[in-house]
């Protein structure tokens, strides 16, 4: 089995950030927003709460995923519409080709890993 390379710890984004991040996306209903990283999703149900953007989590490790998961379903019970989609893959092998906006909380070793091969995703809208 081909060992992934860790791009960062799970630490969550806090609100600040979250809203932050949304504010500088400026994502409307036409954009793909992807989480490389996605961890529990907390980034997705919150952008997902609070624009009209598809949202979609790639994260690797099944725990996770199964927290995102639940976190998702969660929002869904509480009138989140069905834009949000959790994935399980590898973060280096993701296709982006459908990506607007692309939401990266790394460490600098996982920035410098996904920023060249990921690039190109900044000049996409």
């Amino acid at each position: 089995m081909q060992r992934v390379p860790k791009l960062a710890p799970f630490i969550p984004s806090g609100n600040g950030v979250l809203d932050h991040a949304l504010d500088l996306l400026a994502l409307s209903n036409e954009d793909i927003l992807f989480d490389l990283g996605c961890g529990d999703a907390r980034v997705l149900v919150h952008a997902a709460e609070k624009t009209s953007a598809r949202c979609i989590g790639v994260e690797y490790d099944m725990d996770l995923i199964r927290r995102a998961r639940t976190r998702v379903e969660v929002a869904h019970e509480h009138g989140m519409k069905a834009r949000v989609d959790i994935r399980h893959g590898d973060a280096l092998k993701v296709d982006l080709t459908l990506a607007t906006a692309l939401f990266l909380y790394l460490v600098p070793q996982g920035i410098k890993i996904l920023l060249p091969k990921y690039l190109h995703c900044a000049f996409a809208r």
